[in-house]
């Protein structure tokens, strides 16, 4: 039979059984109950944006205008591709324009367009690309991230800030690169 006097964890609450205690079913439930509360409000990850491109094409934009970048301590971008190619993360503040983007080092890339670095997708590996902006819920401070996938680069600007922050874009590094249609791209917020 269950001890009256059942041992508890001190942070949770969780069940500590002793020999004699009779083990229920409510109990693991209630314990896992617990955690998953627990381990939630510590994680505090949720998806913001989904897009899936219909067609292929050498830029896709994506709005985050009405991500409010105060409440996040990361952006984090998720590329799925369907199709070979180099691209790049960008960022674009309002207003912002340009007729083709090219990452080619790391840092300012003084234009309209601040990169965060270029991936390769590989015709033997479409693996998932990810950025990650850091944002550290200051808006107000200058743009920077780092993308990783098939090459690591952190990006920077010296001009822009998250509250310039309008839309992100997807774009080929050449004219020959695409976007193909099916790509999934996922924006998650982090607490």
């Amino acid at each position: 039979m269950k001890g009256a006097l059942m041992n508890h964890t001190q942070t949770y609450g969780l069940n500590q059984w002793e020999d004699n205690d009779r083990i229920l079913r409510t109990d693991f439930n209630a314990d896992n109950q617990k955690l998953e509360s627990a381990l939630g409000a510590k994680l505090q990850y949720h998806k913001l944006k989904e897009v899936v491109t219909q067609e292929t094409a050498t830029r896709v934009e994506v709005d985050v205008s009405d991500i409010h970048f105060a409440d996040w301590k990361y952006l984090v971008g998720v590329l799925t591709p369907t199709s070979v190619g180099t691209c790049s993360w960008w960022y674009s503040p309002s207003g912002g324009t340009a007729s083709k983007c090219s990452c080619n080092s790391m840092g300012n890339l003084g234009s309209d367009f601040v990169g965060l670095g270029r991936f390769y997708s590989s015709s033997s590996s479409l693996n998932s690309v990810y950025m990650i902006a850091l944002i550290l819920h200051n808006p107000a401070q200058y743009l920077r991230g780092i993308t990783f996938g098939g090459t690591f680069v952190y990006g920077k600007s010296t001009t822009y800030t998250y509250e310039d922050l309008s839309v992100l874009v997807l774009s080929g590094t050449s004219d020959s690169d695409h976007i193909g249609a099916g790509a999934k791209i996922e924006l998650w917020g982090v607490k």
